[in-house]
This record gives structure tokens, C-alpha cells and sequence, in this order.
């Protein structure tokens, strides 16, 4: 299953136009099985690929600097916070009476990640940009 740039942007406005049709939208996407993984995977990579570009344009002034953990790491405390929130959002769902399950509400956190993605590039673009503009 392909799906091309006009449905995914569809989908975009679909999403942000209604929110509880477009994730109805996400779930009915014909996936092939053990895509959601592959998604959710991505979706936390691209993400923290965007916020490591992100904080290495932002100069961080030197008395505010402390040696963290490296990208790689970052990725993948990125990846654990956001599989804790899909597992608290599963069980807070099926607490309130929900009847999804850990699949669908892996894939609708994954594609509201996706989401935010051209948000955190036009920031980054901005950020370069900005100063340049004087």
C-alpha cells in the first residue's frame, strides 16, 4: 500500500479540520501488518532528528551548558517517553470505558507526531532564517 502526498496532506486538514474523523481516517488506512511498529518508530526518529537540529542551531550560552546525553540517547529517551504516554493513554482509555486498543492508539500517537513535524521544521526554518533578516 502506497499513499501519496495529496492523502497525506488530506489527511492533514482532515485531522486538523475534525479531529475524531481523521483519526477514524488513520485507523482505516489499509497498513500492511507490522507497519504501526515501523511508523512509531520513524515518527519518534524524525522527531528527534528535528529537535537535535534544533538545539544544535540554538547556541545555548556557556554558563547554561552541561554535558548531556548524546543524540542517539536522546532518540531513544524519546522513544520511552512516548511509548509510556501510548501505554498511560491505553489504560487511561480503557479505564473511561474505551474500546481501542494498544495498535490503534499506537498509530494515532504516531500520526499526531507526524503532525507535528512541519510545525518543528517551519520553526527550525525560522530560527535560521530569523537572525539572518537582522
Amino acid at each position: 500500500m502506497t499513499l501519496s502526498w495529496t492523502q497525506i496532506f488530506g489527511l492533514f486538514q482532515l485531522t486538523i479540520r475534525d479531529p475524531k474523523e481523521g483519526a477514524e481516517a488513520v485507523l482505516t488506512l489499509p497498513l500492511p501488518r507490522g507497519a504501526v511498529p515501523i511508523i512509531f518508530i520513524l515518527s519518534v526518529v524524525f522527531v528527534a532528528l528535528l529537535s537535535g537540529v534544533l538545539q544544535l542551531v540554538l547556541p545555548i550560552p556557556e554558563e547554561a551548558q552541561v554535558t548531556g546525553p548524546g543524540p542517539f540517547t536522546l532518540a531513544v529517551l524519546q522513544c520511552a517517553q512516548t511509548a509510556v504516554l501510548i501505554l498511560a493513554i491505553q489504560k487511561v482509555g480503557q479505564w473511561l470505558g474505551g474500546q481501542g486498543n494498544l495498535v490503534e492508539t499506537t498509530l494515532i500517537l504516531s500520526w499526531l507526531q507526524i503532525m507535528v513535524l512541519p510545525i518543528q521544521a517551519v520553526v527550525l526554518f525560522f530560527t535560521i532564517v530569523a537572525p539572518l533578516l537582522g
